[in-house]
C-alpha cells in the first residue's frame, strides 16, 4: 500500500489538539491510526490517491483535513449530510490550511501558533457556499449525503467510522459509491451493528443490544438502517464490490430463546451475521 504518510507530518496531531482544544480530535486520531494499520497489511498500490471520507463528523472534521493532507492525498472529499454550524466549516478549513503549510515548511521551523492566530483573524465565509467548502480544490466538505454531490470517478480511498449502519437508502449509496470509485479501489468501513439507543440505558441487558431486530422493537431508533453485516456485504457485492478482508469484529451471545421474535426482515441473517455488534470491512471494486 504507497501512502505518503510519515511520522513527522503526523507530529501535526499533537500540535493541533494542544492549540485548537480539539476533544473529539483523539478518537478521529485513533481510528486514522487503526485505519493506516488496516490497509498496510495488503499490499494494494494506490497512485495519485483520491480519497472520500464519508461521515466526517458534525462535530469535528479536523482528524480528516490533517491526516488527509498528511497523507498528501490529491484530492480529498469529506461529506458529512448531518447538521453542521458554519463555524465547523471554518474550523475544517484552519486545520486543512495549517496542515498543507505543516507539510510543505516542517523543515523549515514553522510556527503553528502563529499560524493559527493569524488565520483566525481571516474571515473566510466567502468560501463557504452552502455550507460547503473547496480549498485550493484539493479538499473538499460537503455538508449533504454522498448520493447528491458531483464528485469526479476517480476515488480511490474511501473509508468510514459507524457511518454505514445509518445510511437508511443503503442500494442507493452503494450505487454510488460505485460510480465515483476507479477500479482497483480501496473501501475499509468500521461499522456499528449495535442498538444506538443501547447506550442510552442506565442498566442495559445484553437483549437490549439487539432490541431494534424484534418485532416488538423494531421502530426503535429510527436513524439506523438496522441492516447486519451479511446484509450489507451482499448488497455491496450486486453492485461489484469484492471483500477482501473482515480483519476484525465484535460479537455478543445473541439470546436465542429470542429468535422467533425476529422481524422478518432478519429471517435470512445467519447466527453469526446477528451476533456480530461491531466490524471493519475491508472492500475493492
Amino acid at each position: 500500500m504507497k501512502i505518503n504518510y510519515d511520522l513527522q507530518s503526523a507530529e501535526l496531531i499533537d500540535h493541533i489538539l494542544s492549540l485548537t482544544d480539539s476533544r473529539s480530535f483523539s478518537y478521529k486520531l485513533n481510528w486514522i491510526n487503526e485505519l493506516i494499520d488496516i490497509i498496510s497489511l495488503h499490499e494494494i498500490k494506490i497512485d495519485n490517491l483520491n480519497v472520500l471520507e464519508v461521515g466526517a463528523g458534525v462535530h469535528n472534521p479536523l482528524g480528516s483535513s490533517v491526516i488527509l493532507a498528511a497523507m498528501r492525498a490529491n484530492e480529498c472529499y469529506c461529506v458529512e449530510p448531518g447538521a453542521i454550524a458554519k463555524s465547523f466549516l471554518n474550523d475544517a478549513l484552519i486545520c486543512s490550511v495549517l496542515a498543507n503549510d505543516f507539510i510543505s515548511n516542517k523543515n523549515n521551523n514553522f510556527d503553528m501558533l502563529k499560524a493559527i492566530n493569524n488565520l483566525k483573524n481571516n474571515s473566510f465565509d466567502d468560501l463557504i457556499i452552502n455550507n460547503s467548502l473547496n480549498i485550493n480544490n484539493k479538499v473538499y466538505f460537503f455538508n449533504e449525503n454522498l448520493e447528491n454531490i458531483e464528485v469526479a470517478n476517480n476515488i480511490n480511498l474511501t473509508f468510514s467510522n459507524a457511518v454505514l449502519e445509518h445510511v437508511l437508502d443503503f442500494h442507493l449509496f452503494v450505487e454510488k459509491l460505485k460510480k465515483i470509485s476507479a477500479p482497483g479501489s480501496l473501501h475499509v468501513h468500521k461499522v456499528d451493528f449495535i442498538d444506538h439507543d443501547y447506550y442510552k440505558l442506565k442498566n442495559p441487558s445484553p437483549i437490549d443490544a439487539f432490541r431494534f431486530l424484534f418485532k416488538d422493537y423494531v421502530s426503535v431508533n429510527q436513524t439506523c438502517n438496522k441492516l447486519r453485516i451479511n446484509q450489507m456485504i451482499s448488497i455491496f457485492e450486486s453492485f461489484g464490490f469484492k471483500v477482501l478482508d473482515i480483519p476484525s469484529r465484535w460479537q455478543l451471545p445473541f439470546p436465542k430463546e429470542c429468535l422467533q421474535y425476529l422481524h422478518e426482515n432478519f429471517s435470512s441473517c445467519d447466527l453469526s451475521s446477528l451476533e456480530t455488534i461491531g466490524a471493519v470491512i475491508l472492500l475493492e471494486v
